[in-house]
């Protein structure tokens, strides 16, 4: 990295500066930041979907159930055919209920929101430091190591997302 000296307030020693490879890895790290924000963002939306789909259906069924229980509770009369279906709607709900909590839909969704957050913060911040011009931007080997800090901890605190996605 080149050195060039720079003034300014407190700064006795001079300042590297961004040089044409710094900045391409600048920008690809951007590019990977944007990407990981809209794939967590994707499947933040996916996982929330596919709460729903479980999560109604459950309440639809317990609810027949619920009612059909009672119904015929007051009818001794009730047909075996209607006990059956009675019967298996209970056991789908009860499949489904359990699918809900083994899947755990809603808090993955959450996981990938809260990484979505993090990442479009980050992208926003080296955005900004992109937007400046060279000589006016912070010392490059400190705002990579602080970047890539950063992306290091999100990846390791985020939940995985498909390379498709």
């Amino acid at each position: 990295m080149a050195r060039t000296q720079t003034r300014g307030v407190g700064q006795g020693s001079p300042k590297a500066a961004w040089e044409d490879d710094v900045e391409h890895l600048y920008h690809a790290w951007h590019r990977r930041v944007a990407a990981a924000e809209a794939g967590h963002g994707f499947m933040a939306d996916r996982m929330r979907r596919r709460s729903l789909l479980l999560g109604v259906p459950v309440v639809v069924l317990t609810t027949i159930v619920g009612t059909s229980v009672f119904a015929s509770l007051q009818d001794a009369d009730v047909p075996t055919s209607v006990r059956v279906i009675v019967g298996s709607i209970s056991i789908l709900a009860a499949v489904i209920s359990s699918l809900q909590t083994f899947l755990r839909y809603g808090a993955r969704s959450e996981g990938h929101r809260v990484a979505a957050i993090r990442y479009e913060t980050l992208r926003r911040d080296m955005a900004k430091v992109l937007a400046l011009p060279r000589e006016a931007k912070t010392e490059p080997v400190w705002e990579m190591d602080s970047v890539r800090q950063r992306m290091d901890r999100y990846a390791k605190e985020s939940p995985t997302i498909g390379e498709r996605y």
